[in-house]
């Protein structure tokens, strides 16, 4: 996480090979963020079905 408080703007733009393609550190970063997300509301509808208490964020 330190070296991304290093990164400028067009360091998004830098590409990487994941999964054998070539992404733009932007695309990767977008497609992290969503995929956590989708996850933490995972989570928050197993608690709830199991009457457990929901953390806020």
């Amino acid at each position: 996480m330190r070296e991304l408080a290093n990164w400028k703007d067009e360091d998004l733009l830098v590409e990487t090979e994941i999964y054998g393609e070539k992404w733009k550190r932007g695309v990767t970063l977008d497609i992290l963020i969503k995929h956590q997300a989708h996850h933490l509301g995972q989570s928050e509808i197993i608690m709830r079905y199991y009457n457990l208490k929901v953390t806020s964020v």
